[in-house]
């Protein structure tokens, strides 16, 4: 009798474990093992640790520090002094002292004719004909204008405040530089049409002198922006050779300039020595009182 054929050899009872399907499967369940381990671990010491505090960055950038080379800052003035025509000796009172003077402090009433003089400054109060209202739309009327002439040989930045009692319903506006004065320049603005006016009266006469070069750089500032009176700083316009300031910190200049913390001629002081295209004014900076030792100025803790 024939014997029963042998039954075939068997893999085992899981044939489809593969030894490399039983590493990975192996490598697995390990990391579990880890995971859990670890989150067991925190959970009863404690929280995480906080993760590490990214480096500090550098306290000034190349882009910040290059202004505040010697090289760049006078290069940067020649630039500026070839625009506007000037040589290197007038370039040279950027170096020096910028004199400052409260030469009046009261209430002298000018009419028509008047006059007020003081060191620098003299004050003419004229009635003229001014155009109200746009070309071809408007008219033509008498007006109370106040002229400023610079008596003296310096450049001068200035500001000169005037109050005109009741109402002031309206004016026309004439074209001139409302921060800067030439030697012997004079300009006209206007306080009010004379129409039922009152004498304007003078409060405040402040001058400072500033270098040639330094005159353009502050003809450049919006003078409303430095809290002057919009009645009679409106119309501002500097000389030709560089434009009006485009990015200044004009929110803190105001909130300095209203607080008190600051005066008109510390701004003044700061912008006849620094370019707006390149310098930024800072609180803390102050009218210098003597020949500046190191240009451009840089804020405390940036050097």
């Amino acid at each position: 009798m024939r014997e029963p054929d042998p039954l075939p050899a068997q893999a085992g009872p899981l044939p489809w474990l593969k030894p490399q399907v039983l590493f990975l499967a192996l490598t697995g369940l390990s990391l579990v093992i880890m995971i859990v381990a670890t989150c067991n671990f925190y959970s009863s010491s404690g929280p995480l640790p906080p993760p590490r505090p990214a480096p500090p960055l550098p306290e000034k950038s190349a882009v910040t520090s290059y202004r505040y080379k010697d090289g760049f800052f006078r290069a940067l003035l020649d630039e500026s002094a070839k625009k506007v025509k000037l040589g290197k000796p007038q370039v040279a009172g950027i170096w020096k002292r910028n004199a400052y003077f409260a030469e009046f402090s009261g209430a002298q009433a000018l009419r028509p004719g008047g006059t007020l003089e003081t060191t620098h400054l003299k004050l003419e109060l004229l009635s003229e004909k001014i155009w109200v209202g746009e070309e071809g739309q408007g008219y033509r009327t008498e007006h109370l204008v106040l002229r400023i002439t610079n008596r003296s040989e310096a450049h001068l930045a200035y500001r000169v405040l005037t109050e005109v009692s009741g109402r002031c319903s309206g004016k026309g506006i004439v074209t001139h530089n409302a921060i800067a004065l030439r030697p012997s320049e004079s300009v006209s603005r206007t306080e009010c049409i004379e129409n039922g006016a009152s004498p304007v009266t003078v409060k405040r006469v402040e001058v400072l002198e500033v270098s040639p070069l330094g005159y353009y750089y502050v003809s450049q500032l919006d003078p409303a922006r430095l809290t002057y009176d919009r009645r009679t700083s409106e119309g501002h316009q500097g000389p030709a050779g560089l434009p009006p300031c485009r990015l200044l910190p004009w929110r803190l200049i105001e909130a300095e300039l209203k607080r008190g913390e600051t005066k008109w001629y510390d701004v003044l002081d700061f912008y006849s020595r620094h370019s707006c295209d390149e310098y930024t004014y800072f609180a803390g900076y102050k009218w210098l009182e003597k020949d500046p030792k190191k240009l451009p100025v840089q804020p405390t803790g940036s050097e």
